[in-house]
């Protein structure tokens, strides 16, 4: 099974997964307003699933939002198998983007976002960035 956490569905995000596909749960705050098989609602500091039941999770623009990353990554590591996958993407500190986004509580750069991760029990393993200086997205893994 995988997971995708923030996947978009309200009217300025629209339903945008990273992935796909019958073993997929997608989860996000809000309903949404089409149907959306394997849909949960959902706050990402606290899944409502049981501990090890995923082997990826993909969270794409969601860490720069919440107010406690540590307690989101725990959840995550939480419900990864051992070996499990994570993929993150978040806005770097340099892009505008950061600014512009009231609802951004943290601004990441590539130290601050693996040191982060490492504190939380992760090994980075890869690491993008995507429109240089825009978007950092990293995978890492975590071992039990």
């Amino acid at each position: 099974m995988r997971l995708e956490i923030g996947c978009g569905v309200d009217r300025s995000y629209k339903f945008n997964p990273k992935i796909s596909g019958e073993n997929v749960v997608y989860v996000d705050i809000e309903k949404p307003v089409m149907k959306i098989p394997n849909f949960i609602r959902s706050d990402a500091e606290r899944l409502p699933f049981k501990g090890s039941c995923f082997t990826e999770v993909y969270a794409s623009h969601v860490i720069e939002h919440l107010k406690n990353p540590l307690k989101f990554l725990s959840e995550v590591r939480r419900v990864l198998v051992s070996g499990g996958k994570v993929w993150l993407w978040t806005p770097n500190f340099t892009s505008p983007n950061v600014r512009k986004d009231p609802s951004h509580k943290y601004a990441f750069n590539y130290f601050s976002l693996k040191d982060t991760l490492r504190v939380a029990g992760f090994q980075p393993i890869m690491f993008l960035n995507i429109l240089p200086y825009r978007i950092l997205k990293l995978c890492c893994f975590f071992r039990k």
